[in-house]
């Protein structure tokens, strides 16, 4: 895939992901594709602003099969959401037949290494990949379609993706994760560069204006991308997460990077040879960098303050990431 449709969907996500604010208008329509749009908006100078009540009532890792969430997946989800495989399956027999006729999805999160994921796939397994953007469908239905089932699908829109999948053609999901507020950061050091307002910024003045992130992932995994979200959002990102995406982190990159390519290695590595250590060095090397804001401060106060729920589900991620550890993943001695 062409560089230029990479920067299509990192642009695509990253501006969505800019104008996330309470007062947005309610969604309507679609694409030329048929495919739901994310809309965002702002509420002034001052930025989003989210009421946010206690977090003591959302699916915790112990409870997060509790009948109530359930209905929130239920509510919140599309049907599509029941083609993507359940992590559970991948080690039944059932499961491993399945497996093989299932496309990937990688759910790029802007500025959370989703450049090394796609260097991992392309470079050390020979991977074709299409990302998922409104003038790339016809690509990413190919990929689906493949009778070897051999591509990947790469997107920052989890429940527009869903709208591709039907009977015929399940998925199986897998992310790479940041630190929401590092995240948040990086996200500012790049528009900096090359934004027309952003470039204007401090990066105190970024974190009060419209354009400072408001709980992108919580958004777009609950399918909440306008709007106030709340508790029951958050309910619902956790328990997407749990039952269907394999995690990696940016902080623990090569052992994620690993645990990736094994999980995915009867697809990837039928033979068993491995990636190497060489250019598994060499992608972790050209990983995102770490940003240079410090914790702490006016500015990282003010973000945190504006993705309390990303915090929480960032935290609950580092939980599943280490029970995925000891449950889907044997560590050579």
């Amino acid at each position: 895939l062409s560089e230029k449709a990479l920067n299509s969907l990192r642009g695509k996500a990253s501006s969505a992901g800019d104008m996330m604010g309470m007062a947005a208008a309610p969604a309507t329509g679609g694409n030329a594709a048929g495919l739901p749009k994310p809309v965002g908006a702002s509420q002034g100078d001052m930025g989003p602003v989210d009421a946010l009540p206690g977090l003591g009532g959302g699916a915790g890792f112990a409870d997060a099969v509790d009948p109530g969430v359930k209905a929130l997946v239920t509510e919140y989800m599309p049907f599509q959401y029941d083609y993507v495989a359940d992590l559970s399956s991948r080690y039944t027999k059932a499961g491993v037949e399945a497996f093989m006729k299932e496309t990937p999805i990688f759910w790029h999160v802007p500025r959370s290494g989703g450049r090394m994921i796609i260097d991992l796939m392309s470079r050390c397994y020979s991977i074709k990949y299409s990302v998922v953007v409104d003038d790339n469908l016809d690509d990413a239905r190919t990929t689906l379609q493949d009778q070897n089932h051999e591509g990947v699908l790469v997107s920052s829109f989890v429940h527009e993706t869903m709208y591709l999948l039907d009977s015929d053609h399940y998925a199986r999901m897998f992310t790479f994760l940041r630190h929401p507020i590092e995240r948040a950061a990086s996200v500012y050091e790049n528009h900096h560069k090359s934004h027309d307002q952003i470039s204007k910024m401090s990066f105190e003045e970024y974190a009060k204006s419209k354009y400072a992130e408001n709980n992108w992932m919580v958004r777009y995994l609950s399918g909440k991308t306008s709007g106030e979200v709340t508790n029951d959002h958050l309910s619902v990102a956790k328990e997407v997460l749990r039952r269907k995406f394999v995690i990696g982190l940016l902080d623990k990159r090569e052992e994620s990077a690993k645990r990736i390519g094994q999980f995915f290695a009867p697809k990837w590595d039928p033979n068993g040879e491995g990636m190497g250590e060489g250019c598994l060095s060499m992608v972790i090397n050209d990983a995102e960098p770490k940003s240079t804001i410090k914790e702490g401060n006016q500015a990282w106060n003010l973000l945190v303050w504006q993705n309390k729920l990303d915090m929480k589900l960032y935290e609950y991620a580092q939980q599943l990431f280490a029970q995925q550890g000891e449950d889907l993943f044997i560590k050579k001695a």
